[in-house]
């Protein structure tokens, strides 16, 4: 892949429907980091909501910033060529071993300043659950990991339109969460090159919310493609403008919970 172009990017996050008409809170969270011109971390999580997890929202901004601080770390300290086979040989076992290491413990500290009830392990955790998607992507490999529900998916220059990994499967409400005991064999990672995988131009992230709108997935897709067409068109402008208008609307008409959406996507770089 050619040095003239770097990654991109424009976000949103709206409170669903359901939860504004309760007055209850978005449950999601992001955080992301630029690494140099050529790298750009993202990370998503969305905290349970339910009765069992009042303090998801918190969980699910500590799994955020843990995992965009681990990656940023690995990537400074690697040149791009070793970490890729630094996580390709360790990143499926050893990264979600870790990010779960350094949640539970900043969920052990979140919980003793916030002097609550004193708890223990998993029901600790619990109260916090929350899950988790990362996607780290340079000018040469990709690389992601994900714990529970939630979209990541790309289009190539074709207009082919493909979830990184396996397509989600639908069991109702449940899904894995941070807060389950050793919760890091339930992580999906994905370490692949660009060159030898598809030429991508654009990466979709986001929480359930957004792709549960739709009634198939082609339309979900359909969406994707859209998105595509606005950013090669030059009118990213009005897409940051309008997104939070769109998501607000999608929600309404569609699954009434939290959605955030990233949009990663390749320009050409300014001379």
């Amino acid at each position: 892949m050619s040095g003239r172009f770097k990654w991109q990017m424009s976000w949103s996050q709206v409170t669903g429907a359901m939860h504004t008409k309760v007055q209850a809170p978005c449950q999601d969270a992001i955080s992301y980091q630029w690494m140099g011109e050529n790298g750009l971390i993202c990370a998503i999580a969305d905290g349970h909501g339910s009765l069992r997890c009042p303090y998801s929202k918190e969980g699910a901004q500590l799994a955020t910033k843990v995992a965009t601080k681990l990656m940023r770390q690995m990537v400074k300290h690697h040149s791009e060529e070793a970490l890729y086979t630094l996580l390709k040989q360790t990143g499926e076992i050893q990264f979600p071993k870790l990010v779960e290491q350094r949640w539970k413990e900043a969920v052990k500290y979140q919980h003793l300043i916030k002097e609550r009830e004193p708890l223990e392990g998993k029901k600790m955790y619990e109260l916090y659950g929350t899950t988790l998607m990362l996607l780290y992507v340079t000018t040469s490999f990709i690389f992601s990991i994900q714990i529970g529900d939630g979209d990541i998916v790309c289009i190539d220059e074709t207009g082919v339109v493909q979830y990184i990994g396996e397509a989600p499967k639908t069991y109702g409400v449940e899904t894995h969460s941070l807060c389950e005991n050793q919760c890091w064999r339930y992580f999906k990672v994905i370490c692949k090159p660009i060159t030898n995988y598809f030429n991508k131009k654009l990466f979709l992230m986001s929480t359930d919310g957004y792709a549960n709108s739709f009634v198939t997935t082609e339309d979900f897709f359909k969406a994707v493609k859209d998105y595509l067409s606005i950013v090669q068109s030059e009118q990213e402008p009005l897409l940051r403008k309008a997104l939070p208008q769109w998501l607000e609307e999608t929600t309404r008409l569609g699954s009434g919970d939290d959605i955030t959406l990233a949009l990663i996507y390749l320009k050409e770089a300014m001379a």
